[in-house]
């Protein structure tokens, strides 16, 4: 298919956990997906998903990149996004100052994007968990369900 070659196109390399990675490039744009943990419709509740798309602004911000678009879905999202060249070069500098306590200064640009996504998920789980409330409760899950409901009630 034409339409389909072209530089835009960047396959990701294989990384020791068996994953496929995203290798930063100056002027790229990315696009990224991640899903909730065993997939679960966490975002069905609007304040997580109001929470996950407020703190991609957020993001977004902090990173200086440029957002494209993003799409909210129930157990996962999609991010198209651009990240700054000069962002990339302040971790690049900060990782490197680190020396041996860094783990990602021998090649920021396998991990950049990584850490991107990692500080997002990390604050939008926490925001999300300090709303006291258990994820909402599925059939195939009611066990753990109502082990929750046991331990919240006391």
């Amino acid at each position: 298919m034409p339409w389909l070659q072209g530089p835009w196109l960047r396959v990701g390399q294989i990384n020791d956990m068996g994953r496929l990675t995203h290798i930063y490039e100056p002027g790229m744009t990315y696009l990224i997906t991640t899903i909730t943990h065993r997939r679960e419709r966490l975002f069905e509740d609007a304040r997580h998903a109001r929470t996950a798309h407020e703190d991609i602004a957020f993001y977004a911000h902090k990173f200086g990149m440029v957002s494209v678009a993003h799409v909210i879905m129930p157990d996962h999202m999609h991010w198209i996004m651009r990240p700054s060249p000069e962002d990339f070069e302040r971790f690049t500098r900060e990782e490197q100052a680190k020396g041996k306590r860094s783990k990602y200064s021998h090649a920021p640009e396998r991990f950049y994007l990584s850490k991107i996504l990692e500080d997002y998920k990390r604050h939008t789980a926490h925001a999300i968990n300090e709303y006291g409330i258990p994820m909402p409760c599925h059939e195939r899950h009611s066990r753990d369900c109502r082990v929750l409901r046991r331990r919240n009630a006391t």
